[in-house]
């Protein structure tokens, strides 16, 4: 599908963060999205060792087409963890 503007795909990231277990919404992410549906978070458990794929809520700041975003974890699902 072709767009008005195209952006070459390319993968972004954040740096690694560290839950606290106290803050559950991070962000604004300094990288904007289309679609909420192409964020991918990882994370961890303390003591895992690899990185699983979880589906926190992902909210666009505004309501433009291309917008910086957020990530909210529910407090069961997110306690000490660390996540990408």
């Amino acid at each position: 599908m072709s767009t008005e503007f195209p952006i070459q795909r390319a993968v972004r990231q954040s740096q690694k963060l560290n839950g606290d277990g106290v803050t559950k919404t991070f962000g604004p992410f300094e990288f904007k999205i289309w679609d909420v549906l192409d964020v991918v978070v990882e994370q961890k458990l303390d003591g895992a060792e690899i990185f699983a794929r979880v589906e926190p809520l992902v909210q666009k700041i505004t309501t433009d087409a291309f917008s910086h975003f957020t990530i909210t974890f529910l407090m069961h699902r997110w306690r000490q963890r660390s996540f990408m």
